[in-house]
């Protein structure tokens, strides 16, 4: 926090100083990557993703499916279940209840890397059957998905005359491992063994399933507008005004803005 509280003062004193200066005319600010992610961690240090994608089992079914939570804003994520054959049955696999726990913000060349990390405990993925000739349920294999994590890359743009945070890359963090339960029926056991390929397989598409959907879902106009509006709202110089955006440019260790206070038209 200390080090947030300082990026803070020393853009806010750089701000006067030009305000001062000329109140009205385009100035530049180059703010470091380890000073905007000090900035960052104040603005969305409240950042959460929830990862939940099993079909209700019944009628009072109440459980949240995905979404990414920045402050108030809360945006939905869908991530789609891709169905796979087995003896005549189309099965699909699915996200189980998985919630961030905390969120990390540090520098990185060109960007502010945001880590979500989730909770302890063996976050897992569950096997279903779609249609058609279902074997028994404990037939698939369970997922693991240990030491999960979700890294965001997020590069500085302009959005309007604010500062906003766009996705770059996201990564999926974490291993995942399909296991048969070990007291599986003989020919249920028989039936996971062999469907393990598809297990696997099922786990490279759902990565890419989350990468792309995290990336368009931080993307949004919803979601950017929210970054832009936190981040404003820690770029004020009291009675000078609100810092507005003119232009950003971005090299590895730092951003460069060009802004003015008194802006005229």
């Amino acid at each position: 926090m200390a080090g947030g509280v300082g990026a803070l003062a020393r853009i806010a004193g750089a701000m006067f100083a030009l305000c001062v200066a000329a109140p009205a005319s385009a100035a530049e600010l180059r703010i470091d990557f380890s000073e905007l992610a000090a900035i960052a961690r104040q603005a969305l240090g409240g950042a959460s993703l929830r990862l939940h994608n099993v079909p209700a089992s019944g009628l009072l079914d109440f459980s949240q499916g995905s979404y990414v939570s920045i402050g108030a804003t809360q945006v939905p994520v869908s991530i789609p279940a891709r169905t796979f054959p087995i003896a005549g049955g189309n099965y699909a696999y699915y996200v189980n209840d998985i919630n961030s726990s905390g969120v990390v913000f540090e520098a990185v060349p060109g960007a502010v890397r945001l880590m979500l990390k989730f909770e302890t405990g063996d976050p897992e993925l569950v096997g279903r059957c779609r249609s058609g000739i279902c074997a028994p349920v404990n037939a698939l294999p369970r997922i693991e998905w240990s030491d999960a994590s979700v890294a965001i890359d997020l590069a500085p743009v302009g959005i309007g005359d604010s500062l906003s945070l766009e996705a770059k890359t996201v990564k999926i963090g974490g291993v995942f491992t399909p296991s048969c339960a070990p007291g599986a029926a003989l020919i249920s056991g028989g039936i996971c063994k062999s469907v393990l390929a598809k297990a696997r397989q099922a786990i490279a598409r759902l990565r890419g399933d989350l990468d792309g959907m995290l990336r368009e879902q931080m993307n949004s106009p919803q979601v950017q507008g929210k970054i832009a509006g936190e981040l404003k709202n820690r770029l004020v110089l009291g009675p000078a005004g609100t810092l507005k955006i003119r232009s950003v440019s971005v090299t590895d260790r730092a951003v460069t803005v060009s802004f003015c206070l008194a802006c005229e038209g």
